[in-house]
Order: structure tokens, then C-alpha cells, then sequence
């Protein structure tokens, strides 16, 4: 059977596994044409099949290329692109094939689309349940594929996209760690050696830093962060930090990646209402460590000192 043209020209073949998809993204463009594209982007928003939801971000992809090499003029390109936009707001059900899907799929049009769409589901995704060997993988071809290209994009949303990138690769047990690349690494090394249920706490406490965190913790990760600390035990989460932070101390120069100074400042925070004078006196040396590169540093040095009991910067 001859292939269905959709409304934009799409050719729609018999039988495809995302036809309802289709006609959906179909019934969106005759409602951007009659009540808008806010209004039409909240009505499919506002579907509550998360299955049907999945396939209209596989089909939205589908479609966007298809314009993008038959008809890049399409008045229909505009608001199918921002429909990605809201994807990233959904709440949806996926699974790791999914997942390595939708990051193959979206870096295939990197610079037609913002590449950020599947960064939520995926750090939610990796938050719950962690990363795979498979997924790793897939995450690392996603940055390298994406890394160079252009696309017009908020720079704010452009930063916190590679920022959550850097913590996902930060996240991978299967690269090789290297102390000497950041003072964070054996921190990654110690962790691939731990098992059962001490392992699962950390790994949620870890993958809980998603290195968007403001200029102050927020209470409810905060709060979090804190359960599962009472969880592992405040004493053995104190001994592990104190361990981590020995080789930091006074006149000391370490290495210290984006995403370790990440890590680091929201170790800090989660230790400074542990009020544990051992640790607080680990903490307090990070102030005088030599961090290079220096502007890694700043946000560490900064936690540090007002754990100390600091009130301004202590470079002040």
C-alpha cells in the first residue's frame, strides 16, 4: 500500500507502529492553525497515555528529520521544534532502550533541534535506577556527537546541559579512574568497590548532584541527602569524607574538574549539620588547598569556609 501524506507532507506508511502518534502530531498542527500553538502544545501536553506520550516524541523526531531533508522550509517546522520544548516537562515512563534511542535519534538532529529534550528524563532515570554499561556508552556518543555543533538556545540551558553532562560521564564506573585528573577520582574508585546496600545509598546520594544546584542547597535535596546519610550512619559517612579530604589540607595542590567540584561542594553541604568536629576540621583545610583550575574552585572554597563558621568569602 502507498505511503498516507500527513497534513505537512509526511509520508505516513501502513502499518507503522507510531501511526496513532502521527495522527496526533497531525491533530496538533490543525490546532496550532486554530487556537495556537500555546493552547495546542498544552492539549497534548495534558494526554495522559505516558505510552501514547513516548511515541509522539519518537514520531516528533521522525517527522523533524523527514522536513528537515524534504522540506526545511515547512511553515509546519516551527511548531513541531517547539514541541520538543515541552517534551522535556512530561512525565514519562522509560526504559533504557528508550533511552539510547532517543539520545541516538535526537543527536541525529543536532542543530535543528536543541539537543537538551532528553536531558530531565534521563537524569531522573539515572537518579532512580543508575546507570548501565549500555547506557554509559550511549551518553558518552550523545555528548561526542553533539559536542561542536550550533544551535540558538538559552545560554543558560546551554550550560546546564553540559554541565549535566559532565556529571553523567562523572557517573560511569566503566571509564578509567584517575586520581590525577581531580582529587574527586578516588572518590569513583572507592565507590565500584563498594557492595549491597551501603553502595545503593551512596549511589542514590551521588547521583542526587546533578550540578545545577544554586549558590545554597535546596531544603528538599537537602533533606533528602540527609535521610539517606542516617541511613548509611552519620559516623561511617564522616569516616569515608575524612578519607576523601585527607589528601587536601593546608599548603596542598590538587586538580579539580567541573563536575568534582560539583560533588564536592554538595558533600560539604551535606556534612556541615553533622556538626562531627573531625570532619568540620577536614573541611575547614579545603580552604587553603591550591585548586587548579582555579575557577572550579571558587564554590568549594566558598562551602567550605561557611561551614566553617565563615560569614563572607574567605577571599574576601
Amino acid at each position: 500500500m502507498d505511503a498516507i501524506p500527513c497534513i505537512d507532507g509526511y509520508p505516513l506508511q501502513p502499518g507503522s507502529p507510531l501511526a496513532d502518534a502521527h495522527d496526533a502530531l497531525n491533530w496538533y498542527l490543525v490546532r496550532v492553525d486554530e487556537d495556537g500553538w500555546k493552547t495546542a502544545t498544552r492539549q497534548v501536553s495534558a494526554l495522559r497515555d505516558k505510552a501514547l506520550k513516548l511515541r509522539i516524541w519518537r514520531a516528533l523526531l521522525d517527522r523533524l528529520r523527514w522536513l528537515r531533508d524534504n522540506d526545511p522550509h515547512s511553515r509546519s517546522l516551527g511548531p513541531l521544534r517547539d514541541l520538543t520544548y515541552a517534551i522535556e516537562k512530561w512525565s514519562l515512563s522509560v526504559t533504557d532502550d528508550d533511552l539510547k534511542t532517543l539520545l541516538r535519534e535526537t543527536a541525529d538532529m543536532a542543530g535543528t533541534i536543541a539537543p537538551y529534550t532528553p536531558m530531565p528524563h534521563l537524569m531522573a532515570y539515572v537518579a532512580d535506577r543508575g546507570l548501565t554499561p549500555e547506557l554509559a556508552g550511549a551518553v558518552d556518543d550523545f555528548a561526542a556527537r553533539v559536542r561542536g555543533t550550533t544551535y540558538t538556545i538559552n545560554q543558560m540551558q546551554w550550560q546546564l546541559f553540559w554541565s549535566r553532562l559532565d556529571m553523567l560521564a562523572w557517573r560511569n564506573e566503566w571509564d578509567h579512574a584517575d586520581p590525577k585528573r581531580c582529587c574527586t577520582e578516588q572518590l569513583r574508585i572507592d565507590f565500584r568497590q563498594m557492595r549491597g546496600a551501603e553502595r545503593e545509598r551512596w549511589r542514590q546520594l551521588l547521583h542526587s548532584i546533578d550540578g545545577d544546584q544554586g549558590p545554597r542547597p535546596a531544603p528538599r535535596w537537602l533533606q533528602r541527602a540527609n535521610e539517606l546519610i542516617q541511613e548509611l550512619g552519620a559516623a561511617a559517612f564522616g569516616t569515608r569524607m575524612i578519607a576523601w579530604l585527607g589528601p587536601l589540607r593546608h599548603g596542598t595542590t590538587a586538580r579539580l574538574s567541573r563536575p568534582g567540584s560539583h560533588i564536592l561542594r554538595a558533600l560539604i553541604w551535606i556534612a556541615a549539620p553533622l556538626k562531627d568536629p573531625a570532619l568540620m576540621e577536614s573541611i575547614a583545610g579545603i580552604r587553603d588547598v591550591r585548586f587548579t583550575p582555579k575557577m572550579n574552585a571558587e564554590k568549594v572554597i566558598r562551602a567550605a569556609a561557611e561551614a566553617a563558621g565563615e560569614t563572607t568569602d574567605p577571599k574576601g
